[in-house]
């Protein structure tokens, strides 16, 4: 889901035309904590505000930064309406908000809004010279009225729970609007003290029918879930969820976290939701399915700290007193409606097919990232997940797409 221009053309002339209003570290995650306390997810919020004093839409009236969990929220509204697609490099007109952690310049970072509503891609620059090379880093931007709040992953612009300087900045140049190169920041001089709190997905809540095949049509969402790992096929199959910006929903053997436990935190880390898959992946049935998802989720929240609310049987198998027994342990039975039996290895390209010729709104599909050889399915995501996006799908995790409640912790 992210930042699509006409041509290759197009979105290198946008990055020079950001590039040109930057005057940083790779994405460092927080650490985890064994035993967090859950509070709320609301962290701190600091709101500036701005004379009209620049001339064009544009000019800058208010600027908003505040913290939810694990994501900052940059909220900003501008002198008058404005087209979203105008907020490019290409367009010459762009609103950033820049952080630098307090004394440690070299890792500032400016955070440009360019795209769509909906799914939108933030432009990442550092502010210092020597920093990592400028990217595209997944968002969400919500329009407001004469302004919009973007939602984006602070880890995944270098930051991490720490003090922080930040200002807004609009730049545009058009000849509608100035007849020259126009700049207004908020603050006029200097920037904002603020911070970042520690929070951390905990896990998420379960609620609804106890046991599910698919999820609501509305809003075009897809979860993509992959069992039996985590494997050493599992760190493949993040990154390309990670290069799209898109998340996905993990259910993992019990016996197989504990010498992967860096993966499965890497999942947490990314964005993603973990299941429970049990301990030894057995048939379930009434006297071994509370001691198999007991073990499994005890070595996830050991290995991660997350808590998880979704259970997958192996097999599918889920006799009523198994579902009735998750339920009662806090866990959703997660089944599918899409499955393209990755796992007899049909070659990458049957598993495209299956997938995208299959999926619809709603959908629950289910892949393999363990178990066996899964070259074939890391393979064919590189044609399922960009297909998805190109016809319209929003790419979440089940919780999401089920619209379950995250738990949340502060890490003191």
């Amino acid at each position: 889901m992210g930042l699509r221009f006409a041509s290759r053309a197009a979105a290198v002339a946008a990055a020079a035309a950001l590039a040109a209003t930057a005057s940083t570290a790779e994405p460092v995650a927080a650490a985890i904590a064994v035993s967090p306390a859950v509070v709320s997810t609301t962290g701190p919020t600091l709101r500036l505000t701005d004379a009209a004093d620049t001339p064009g839409k544009l000019d800058l009236r208010s600027a908003r930064l505040t913290q939810s969990a694990s994501s900052l929220v940059f909220t900003f509204r501008v002198n008058r309406r404005f087209a979203l697609p105008e907020l490019s490099g290409s367009s010459d007109r762009v609103v950033c908000v820049d952080i630098v952690p307090r004394g440690h310049p070299g890792r500032g970072q400016r955070v440009c809004l360019i795209g769509r509503r909906g799914a939108h891609a933030l432009y990442r620059l550092p502010l210092a010279p020597g920093g990592p090379r400028p990217r595209f880093v997944a968002a969400h931007v919500q329009h407001l009225r004469r302004g919009e709040k973007v939602t984006f992953a602070y880890a995944r612009i270098g930051l991490r729970p720490e003090r922080v300087d930040w200002s807004a900045t609009s730049t545009w140049k058009g000849r509608a609007a100035c007849s020259r190169l126009c700049h207004d920041s908020v603050p006029d001089r200097g920037r904002a003290g603020w911070r970042i709190d520690a929070f951390t997905l905990d896990g998420c809540t379960a609620s609804g029918p106890s046991q599910r095949f698919g999820g609501p049509a509305a809003g075009r969402r897809v979860a993509l879930t992959f069992d039996d790992g985590p494997s050493v096929y599992t760190p493949q199959v993040l990154a390309i969820l990670n290069r799209y910006g898109v998340h996905a929903t993990f259910f993992e053997i019990g016996r197989q976290v504990g010498p992967l436990a860096a993966v499965s935190r890497a999942a947490i880390r990314d964005g993603d939701v973990i299941g429970d898959h049990t301990w030894s992946h057995p048939d379930l049935n009434a006297s071994n399915a509370a001691a198999q998802l007991r073990s499994a989720r005890a070595a996830i929240h050991n290995a991660t700290g997350f808590r998880p609310c979704l259970m997958r049987p192996p097999y599918g198998i889920a006799p009523p007193a198994v579902v009735g027994i998750a339920r009662s342990l806090g866990l959703l039975t997660i089944q599918w409606d899409v499955d393209p039996t990755d796992w007899s290895r049909p070659g990458a390209a049957v598993i495209a097919q299956r997938v995208l010729s299959a999926v619809h709104a709603g959908s629950i599909v289910i892949m393999h990232d363990g178990g066996g050889d899964r070259s074939e399915t890391v393979a064919a995501l590189r044609t399922i997940v960009p297909g998805l996006l190109a016809r319209g799908y929003h790419l979440v995790t089940v919780p999401q797409l089920l619209g379950l409640r995250p738990a949340y912790a502060y890490r003191r």
